[in-house]
């Protein structure tokens, strides 16, 4: 949670020190409706490789460890999403990126009753 926390610490600062015109460009910038649906696509693989390792280690709570493994794989879909990403606005990344890894997360809780069942 700390780094959310830091991240989301520094968007409220960029909200409080900028102009009340260019808030929203900051928020939104040119890319917010692709970038959360970019970054669930490109952890895909991941989530898929994380499952299937998951599972061989028998997990005894599979919600839990289906959230761990989709948090993971929006974890590093958001780093490679970075590479590419035109915005650089810290409110944008804080809500944006966060997005993005949250629906993974998301899925593997749910998915995780049944794909990790042993």
């Amino acid at each position: 949670m700390a780094p959310i926390l830091a991240i989301w610490v520094l968007a409220g600062i960029a909200f409080a020190t900028a102009e009340p015109g260019e808030r929203a460009a900051l928020f939104f910038g040119n890319t917010w409706r692709a970038c959360p649906f970019l970054i669930t696509m490109l952890a895909t693989p991941v989530f898929a490789a994380s499952f299937w390792a998951m599972r061989d280690l028998a997990p005894t709570n599979l919600r839990l460890a289906g959230a761990a493994a989709g948090l993971f794989s929006g974890a590093v879909g958001a780093v490679v999403y970075c590479f590419h990403c035109p915005e650089l606005e810290v409110p944008f990344i804080a809500f944006w990126y966060l997005l993005g890894i949250l629906i993974p997360t998301a899925a593997g809780t749910v998915l995780g009753e049944n794909l990790l069942r042993w």
